[in-house]
């Protein structure tokens, strides 16, 4: 009996492992913007240091008794470290949201357009372009750190970055929605030098800066 909850004990650990790694890559950019690194990195850290003992731990035990649900643990821990190595998460994750979220995007757009959503100044007073505007607590989901940049907002064009990854002085990507192409998105640019513009659809731009 004991041997029998052993081995899927064993199971059951890279089989959580998996699922950890997978979420832990999937929503990286949103938990790098939302809890910070000092958070997220020994997180990541911890779960590697998990993984490196479960597997030698697995091996040993198929090297000395040979059995079959060992293999499937070893199985499930090599697809979590091909997944990490291969799998690209960002750019998945970046297409997939575009179409999910793109109808509630365009919904916050038209409210910052419309002075619906508008930031404030200490004394109540609107906050004109560029500016960061806070979401309400249901829109928050739709950019990574719960906040939009707003960077122009006119009757010449209308300029609004939704955070894809908020770096600290180590590179940041905008999801970009502009009326006026990537020029709009240059004329535009606020102290950040703009490292590459790729466009994703009809008005969406992805976005890396030197910020």
């Amino acid at each position: 009996m004991k041997k029998i909850s052993e081995k899927k004990g064993i199971f059951i650990l890279s089989f959580i492992i998996l699922v950890m790694s997978f979420l832990k890559n999937w929503y990286a950019d949103q938990l790098c913007s939302t809890v910070f690194l000092f958070v997220y990195f020994p997180f990541g850290l911890c779960l590697k240091i998990f993984y490196i003992f479960v597997f030698i731990f697995t091996i040993r035990k198929i090297c000395i008794e040979k059995w079959f649900t060992g293999i499937i643990s070893i199985a499930l821990l090599v697809v979590t470290l091909l997944l990490y190595i291969l799998f690209p998460f960002r750019e998945i994750k970046i297409q997939y949201e575009l179409d999910r979220y793109e109808a509630k995007r365009i919904e916050i757009i038209n409210k910052v357009i419309n002075r619906e959503f508008f930031s404030k100044d200490e004394y109540g007073n609107p906050v004109y372009e560029p500016y960061n505007l806070k979401l309400p607590l249901g829109y928050k989901k739709y950019s990574s750190s719960g906040e939009i940049t707003v960077y122009q907002n006119n009757n010449d064009g209308v300029v609004i970055g939704f955070w894809i990854y908020r770096g600290m002085l180590s590179g940041s990507i905008e999801l970009i929605y502009s009326t006026g192409e990537d020029s709009l998105i240059r004329k535009n640019e606020n102290g950040h030098p703009i490292r590459e513009i790729n466009k994703l659809g009809d008005k969406w731009y992805l976005v890396y800066t030197d910020y």
